[in-house]
């Protein structure tokens, strides 16, 4: 018995050491999950340090263990050579690469392929290390167009988002928007990345979802020949199959496909359609539009994928303009020659281009008490994607940061700046909120945004047509300034200012769109400084005013400062 006990209490210190060299070389598992995932190895080196203790214990049983000459000659050789195979299995076992732990916890991300060819694993990638991550590994299946990232942690470190888990799967999947959407209705996704608005099929559905908006993408249409310029009614004739001298490329499974279709007013399914040779990525339709140039060959790629590639020389794809306006603000790109006339600023968007679009982010809404902890996971990825650090990334990849819309204004890119025709425009909407019980006291017209967009709902729509009528009965001779605000329950002050001109420049866009669009037309953003209604979510609004309303007030400022 006291031999049993003997040998019990020195395998557990053999353990003890073992769970300490464990804890040092790999700290981002706890002992138990490491033994319970590795057993074979374990077996294996424990195998001869029991064998060497039992045998150690039935010498010294036996009172041999000091005494004989020949039994230290011939034992204790053998038990050294085992006891520093051991040492050696102890100290580099831990370093070797583990069997794969299961994750804790398995984060869905779905739907767009513009977001998720780059932005997404970089985006991961980044909250892995900001959570300070020990290990990072990721992998991508090409032919599924899935992106999967195993990050694991050291609960007792700065975890802020993941706290109690210590193994996170992170699981891309952008085989396009309609496909997110389609898998947050069916709760198979934790966020959809959406590279447009929803459809009229998922409009409804997708209305219960917070979407939130986290930069802006432009549609470039390429083409394999010079063609300086094709306006949005020869595109239309192209992609509807009515001018045959095209070879037309579209996107499969593609949000863009929605938003050419709306932009251009195409009476057909680009996701279904006999004339288009469809494509998977980016990569892919700048490979088939620029590879054969015998014949005129056509597509569309994101504006942020071309962002890594205009520099380069012997890229030979063209840009188009549409209507006669480039999607950036220095129109010089010409291939297969020196690079120094290559140079786009991919910084703004040009704010005339037609074919623009906003980028969101759907976290799913879980039941109540319906798994609260993913819930809080999901929640804090999706404002991390409007933080400081996470806009850095959008930027980074190519898209346009909501951010960066305050530089667009400050640098006076959108038009003539507000604040150079006004004295104080916080000063003059001061007066306005002083003065009026609801804004459309002093305002032509206000539009009420979706929790989910920057898009007016139909009878938003409707209201804001018709308003446009009857202002466009008489010759328009002044000058409509848009003002754009966020719900204060945003998220910074800086991304909500963005938000809030990125409105405005929807509105703008949707005037100039229609019959007889205005052509004189200021936008300005005041974020979420002035929330005059209840709820909160009201308070997501653009304000129409006319700028010698706007004056006017100015002007009865100036005396008063004056007197």
């Amino acid at each position: 018995m006291r031999l049993i006990v003997q040998l019990l209490i020195f395998m557990l210190l053999l353990v003890a050491l073992l769970v300490i060299v464990i804890s040092i070389k790999s700290p981002s598992h706890n002992s138990w999950q490491w033994f319970t995932s590795n057993r074979f190895e374990i077996g294996i080196g424990m195998l001869p340090v029991l064998f060497t203790t039992l045998y150690f214990f039935y010498k010294k049983q036996q009172n041999r263990i000091w005494t004989s000459p020949k039994w230290l000659k011939r034992e204790w050789v053998f038990i050294l050579i085992i006891s520093l195979f051991w040492l050696v299995y102890l100290v580099f076992m831990p370093l070797k690469h583990m069997n794969k732990l299961e994750p804790e916890i398995t984060i869905n991300l779905c739907g767009s392929t513009t977001l998720g060819e780059r932005f997404a694993p970089l985006f991961i990638q980044a909250i892995a290390q900001k959570n300070h991550a020990v290990s990072i590994e990721s992998k991508t299946e090409t032919a599924k167009d899935i992106y999967t990232t195993d990050a694991e942690f050291n609960k007792h470190r700065n975890n802020i988002i993941f706290k109690e888990f210590s193994r996170v799967r992170f699981i891309i999947d952008y085989e396009g928007t309609e496909d997110g959407f389609d898998k947050l209705n069916k709760k198979e996704c934790d966020i959809a990345m959406a590279s447009t608005t929803p459809t009229k099929t998922y409009h409804q559905e997708i209305k219960s979802f917070p979407g939130i908006t986290i930069g802006e993408d432009a549609i470039v249409i390429i083409t394999s020949q010079e063609k300086e310029n094709l306006s949005s009614k020869e595109l239309k004739d192209i992609f509807e199959g009515k001018n045959q001298e095209w070879e037309v490329f579209c996107r499969n499974k593609s949000g863009t496909n929605e938003e050419l279709k709306k932009e251009l007013e195409l009476n057909i399914d680009l996701n279904n359609f006999s004339n288009c040779n469809y494509i998977d990525d980016n990569s892919e339709m700048l490979e088939k539009v620029s590879g054969d140039h015998s014949r005129k060959s056509i597509g569309y790629v994101s504006s942020s994928f071309l962002s890594s590639l205009l520099q380069e020389e012997g890229k030979d794809f063209y840009i188009v303009k549409v209507n006669g306006i480039y999607p950036f603000f220095t129109p010089e790109r010409k291939p297969s020659t020196n690079s120094s006339t290559n140079k786009v600023d991919f910084k703004f968007i040009n704010d005339e281009y037609p074919l623009r679009r906003s980028l969101y982010l759907y976290p799913q809404t879980y039941e109540k008490d319906e798994k609260d902890k993913l819930k809080d996971i999901v929640d804090k990825i999706v404002n991390y994607a409007v933080s400081e650090n996470g806009q850095s990334i959008v930027q980074s990849v190519g898209f346009v940061s909501t951010f960066s819309t305050r530089l667009v204004a400050k640098d006076g890119l959108t038009g003539t700046a507000l604040s150079k025709i006004l004295s104080d425009t916080d000063d003059i909407y001061d007066y306005i909120k002083r003065h009026s019980q609801q804004s459309n006291d002093f305002a032509a017209h206000t539009v009420f945004l979706p929790k989910n967009g920057n898009l007016p709902e139909e009878e938003e729509m409707r209201g804001l047509s018709n308003w446009w009528s009857e202002i466009r009965k008489k010759p328009l001779t002044d000058t409509l300034v848009l003002i754009g605000h966020s719900s204060p329950k945003g998220v910074s002050p800086d991304y909500n200012l963005g938000l809030s001109l990125t409105r405005a420049k929807q509105i703008k866009y949707i005037l100039q769109k229609e019959k007889e669009g205005a052509s004189n037309i200021i936008i300005y953003g005041l974020g979420w400084e002035y929330p005059i209604y209840t709820p909160p979510e009201k308070n997501q609004r653009v304000e129409i005013y006319f700028l010698s309303k706007l004056q006017e007030i100015d002007k009865k400022l100036k005396a008063a400062r004056q007197q």
